[in-house]
C-alpha cells in the first residue's frame, strides 16, 4: 500500500508545482498564438494590392494638422478652405503621389488608403490637368495658367495612355487633339503669355520682299541709300547675284534683322532722308514731340519706315512672337498635335485652290468707254499664300468662315474695281469681238494678281466667260460680226481647197520621186550584190588554193618526219642488237665455247629449283640424285676436277 502524502503539496501523484508550470506554459502558448494571429491580422491590413488599371491614394492618420494659417502674415485666411492635399508626408491627410500597380506595404496604424481607377486618355485625345489646391491665380495680370503652387489649369498635358492622377489633387479635362489634314494649315493663337504692344517687325510685316530689295538696291533716294549701307557684305552679295533664286522666307528674315536694328537705333528722321516722303498725321505728331524714351523712338522709326515704304511694310504688326498673347507667325503643318486648349487655340485654314464665280448676284456691271452698261461673268481661281496664311487669317477673320471673309473682303472688291477700271477703256462694240475680250481678260488677270498678292492671296487664273453689251448695239454689231465671220469662213474654205490641191499634187510628185529613187536604188543594190558575190567567190577559191598548198607542204613535212623517225628507231634497234650480241660474245669468250655458256645459262635458270629439291631430305628425288652424284664422283679423275674448278673460277669472273 503506497504511503499517504499531504494534500497541500500534491494532487494525486503529481506535484502542484509541476501542474502550475504546465498550466502556465499552455497559457503562454495560447497567448503567443493569439498575439501572432493578431499581429498577422494587423500587418495584413497594411498590405496594399493595386491591380492593373488602378492606383492607391494614401491617407496619413498621424502627423501635423493641415491648416490655412499664413505664417508670413501671422493670421488665418478665412477666404480659403483648409488645404485638401498634404504638402509632404509629415502632415495628416491625403498624400499627393498615388501608388502604382503592384504590391505595397504601409503601417496600417499610420496609413490608410483608397483604390481608384487610373485616368485613361484615349487615342486622339489630350488630357488637361486642373490643380484643385494651392494659391489663387493673379487675375490682375490676366493669368490663366497655374504656376507651381497655384490652383488652376496646368500647362503640361496628358498624352494618350494611362496616367496616375490623384482625383483629390487634380481634375482632368479631356479634349480632342488637333488633326491637320493635307492641304490645310493650323493657325496658333496663344491664349497665355505676356500682353504686348509689338513695335518691332516680324516676317509677316514684309509684304513684298523682292520688290523692296529691288527698291533698296537701286538707292534712288537718300533713305534707301542709308538703309542699304547698313546691310552686311554677304547680304549685299546675295541681293546682287542671287535675288531671283533666294527663298521668300529667307529674304523676309534678312530684312527683319536689319530693320529691327534700325528701329532700336537713334531716330531715322532727317530732312534729307524724308524730303519727298509724306508723313502720316500720327507720325508727324509723334515726331514733333521729339521722343526720348526708347519705346517711343522704336515706334517713331516704325511709322517713318511704313510711311516711306507703304507698299512693302506694314504699319502695325498683326502677329506676335513666342510666349506672347495673340496669333503666332509660325503655322502648323499637316499632322496631329497635342496642345493644351487653354494655352493655345488652333484654327485650321484651307490653303487649297478655291473658285469664285462672278455670276448671278456677284455679276460685275461696268460702263464702257462710250457709256453703255456691260454685264460681265467670269470666275477666279485663287488660294492663300502658304507663307502668309497666319497674316491673312489675323487681318481678315471675323465671325464667318475665313474663306468667305477673304472672298468678300479681298477677291470680290478687287475684282469689281479692276473690271470697272479695265472695262471702261473699251467701246461697247469691242466686247463683241473675241480679240478685245482676250485682251480684257489678260489685263484683268494681271491687275487682280498684283493687287491680291499684296494681301497674301495668290491668283492662279482669272477668266472672262461672258461680256454682254446692250441689245441696241449688240444685235447690229453681232450681225455684222457674223457676216464678217462667214466671209472669213468662205475665204478660209477656198484657201483650204487650194491647199488641198497643192498638197495632192505635191504628194503625187513626191510619190513619183520616191518610186524613181526606189528603182535606181534596186539597180544599184543588184549591181553591188553581184560584185560582192564575185569578190566573195574569188576570195573563197584563193583561200581553198592556199589551204591545199599548206596541206601538201604539211604532208611532205609529215612524210619526212616519219622517215627520220623510222631511221632513228632502226638505228636504235640495230645498236641495241649490236650491244646485246657484243655482251653475249664477251660471255662466250669467257667460257671459251658456246656450249659451255649455254650450260651455264641453263643451270642459272634451274638452280633455285634444284636447291629447293636438294634441300628437302625427305624427297624421293634426293635418292636419285645421290646415286647419280656418287657415280659421277667415282668416274671423275683429278684432271677433270681441275678443269671443273677452272671453269667455276671463270664463271665467277664473268659474273663480276
Amino acid at each position: 500500500m503506497p504511503p499517504i502524502r499531504s494534500v497541500d503539496n500534491v494532487v494525486g501523484d503529481v506535484p502542484i508545482s509541476f501542474l502550475l508550470k504546465r498550466i502556465f506554459s499552455r497559457v503562454l502558448n495560447y497567448f503567443v498564438i493569439i498575439f501572432l494571429l493578431a499581429l498577422f491580422v494587423f500587418l495584413s491590413q497594411g498590405i496594399i494590392l493595386v491591380r492593373e488599371g488602378e492606383m492607391a491614394i494614401l491617407i496619413k492618420k498621424t502627423g501635423e494638422d493641415l491648416t490655412n494659417y499664413n505664417v508670413e502674415k501671422g493670421q488665418y485666411n478665412y477666404l480659403l478652405s483648409c488645404p485638401a492635399i498634404a504638402p509632404n508626408n509629415d502632415y495628416k491627410g491625403i498624400q499627393h503621389d498615388p501608388l502604382s500597380e503592384g504590391w505595397h506595404f504601409y503601417n496600417p496604424y499610420i496609413w490608410d488608403f483608397e483604390i481608384h481607377h487610373q485616368t485613361i486618355i484615349s487615342k486622339g485625345e489630350v488630357g488637361v490637368k486642373v490643380r484643385l489646391y494651392g494659391k489663387p491665380l493673379r487675375h490682375q495680370e490676366y493669368q490663366n495658367l497655374a504656376e507651381e503652387g497655384q490652383m488652376g489649369i496646368l500647362k503640361e498635358v496628358l498624352m494618350p495612355g494611362q496616367h496616375l492622377v490623384n482625383p483629390y489633387a487634380y481634375k482632368v479635362i479631356k479634349s480632342p487633339a488637333i488633326n491637320i489634314a493635307q492641304g490645310f494649315r493650323g493657325i496658333v493663337t496663344q491664349l497665355a503669355g505676356k500682353n504686348t504692344n509689338r513695335k518691332i517687325f516680324v516676317c509677316g510685316d514684309i509684304l513684298d520682299p523682292k520688290s523692296l530689295a529691288i527698291r533698296l538696291k537701286e538707292q534712288k533716294d537718300a533713305l534707301s541709300k542709308f538703309i542699304y549701307s547698313t546691310f552686311s557684305a554677304s547680304l549685299k552679295k546675295k541681293l546682287e547675284t542671287e535675288l531671283e533664286q533666294m527663298p521668300i522666307k529667307e529674304l523676309r528674315v534678312s530684312f527683319v534683322v536689319v530693320l529691327n536694328q534700325l528701329l532700336s537705333s537713334a531716330s531715322l528722321y532727317t530732312q534729307e532722308r524724308f524730303a519727298n516722303i509724306k508723313l502720316s498725321i500720327d507720325t508727324d505728331t509723334l515726331l514733333k514731340r521729339k521722343p526720348q524714351a526708347q519705346e517711343e523712338i522704336i515706334q517713331l522709326n516704325r511709322w517713318l519706315l511704313a510711311d516711306a515704304y507703304p507698299n512693302w511694310l506694314e504699319r502695325s504688326s498683326f502677329l506676335v512672337a513666342e510666349n506672347e498673347r495673340g496669333v503666332c507667325e509660325e503655322v502648323l503643318l499637316p499632322g496631329t498635335y497635342y496642345f493644351n486648349p487653354y494655352e493655345k487655340s488652333v484654327d485650321i485654314v484651307d490653303i487649297r485652290s478655291h473658285r469664285f464665280d462672278l455670276s448671278d448676284q456677284n455679276q460685275a456691271v461696268f460702263p464702257s468707254f462710250d457709256g453703255f452698261p456691260i454685264n460681265m461673268e467670269g470666275n477666279i481661281e485663287w488660294l492663300i499664300n502658304p507663307e502668309r496664311v497666319a497674316e491673312v487669317f489675323v487681318k481678315y477673320r471675323d465671325n464667318r468662315d475665313i474663306i468667305l471673309s477673304i472672298v468678300e473682303k479681298i477677291i470680290l472688291p478687287n475684282a469689281r474695281a479692276l473690271v470697272r477700271l479695265e472695262g471702261s477703256k473699251y467701246m461697247a462694240r469691242d466686247f463683241i469681238s473675241g480679240q478685245t475680250r482676250e485682251k480684257f481678260q489678260n489685263s484683268f488677270f494681271q491687275g487682280i494678281s498684283r493687287s491680291c498678292e499684296k494681301e497674301g492671296i495668290i491668283i492662279k487664273a482669272a477668266r472672262v466667260t461672258k461680256c454682254t453689251p446692250p441689245d441696241k448695239i449688240c444685235n447690229p454689231i453681232q450681225q455684222k460680226e457674223i457676216a464678217i465671220r462667214e466671209k472669213e469662213k468662205y475665204i478660209q474654205e477656198i484657201e483650204r481647197e487650194k491647199q488641198q490641191i497643192t498638197l495632192k499634187m505635191e504628194a503625187e510628185r513626191k510619190d513619183l520621186e520616191v518610186r524613181k529613187i526606189k528603182a535606181i536604188t534596186e539597180v544599184e543594190v543588184t549591181k553591188t550584190n553581184a560584185l560582192r558575190e564575185k569578190e566573195v567567190a574569188i576570195i573563197e577559191l584563193i583561200q581553198h588554193l592556199e589551204v591545199a598548198k599548206k596541206r601538201l607542204e604539211a604532208a611532205k613535212n609529215e612524210a619526212e618526219a616519219i622517215v627520220v623517225e623510222a631511221q632513228a628507231k632502226a638505228d636504235v634497234i640495230r645498236m641495241q642488237n649490236k650491244a646485246h650480241a657484243s655482251g653475249i660474245e664477251d660471255a662466250r669468250m669467257a667460257f671459251k665455247t658456246g656450249k659451255s655458256y649455254s650450260n651455264y645459262l641453263l643451270l642459272q635458270k634451274v638452280s633455285s629449283s634444284l636447291e629447293y629439291i636438294l634441300g628437302n631430305s625427305d624427297s624421293p628425288f634426293l635418292n636419285v640424285f645421290k646415286g647419280i652424284g656418287t657415280n659421277l664422283d667415282e668416274a671423275k679423275n683429278p684432271q677433270s676436277q681441275n678443269q671443273e674448278e677452272a671453269k667455276n673460277d671463270s664463271l665467277k669472273k664473268g659474273e663480276k
